[in-house]
């Protein structure tokens, strides 16, 4: 994509995530080298309520990867950010393993262990 775009699309997921009822967001095959994907974690942490986020994940997913990006997307968190004065922060976390599961909230401390 290129750097005009990328633009683009940053400033709407910046503006747009925060007005959302629901952000879903697909992290299927994700590894370090998603940045985009780190950046709008980053986002989404700092300005969507913790409880209207989910994460899809798949056994594609790099899982370590993940919880370092959430990690440092966590504590980039403003201390002026609703989501700093929760007082059990998590998102929730579903995982798609092709079969029927329930959902399940897993906490930030817990995310190393997904």
């Amino acid at each position: 994509m290129a750097r005009t775009g990328l633009r683009i699309v940053m400033r709407m997921v910046t503006r747009l995530a925060p007005e959302s009822d629901a952000v879903l967001m697909d992290l299927r095959g994700f590894t370090s080298d998603h940045r985009g994907c780190a950046f709008e974690l980053g986002v989404l942490l700092r300005g969507v309520p913790l409880r209207r986020i989910v994460l899809l994940t798949d056994r594609t997913t790099n899982p370590s990867a993940l919880a370092r990006t959430l990690q440092d997307a966590w504590a980039a968190v403003l201390a002026d950010s609703e989501n700093a004065r929760v007082a059990d922060p998590g998102v929730i976390l579903i995982p798609l393993t092709g079969r029927a599961r329930p959902d399940r909230e897993v906490s930030l401390p817990e995310i190393q262990n997904c």
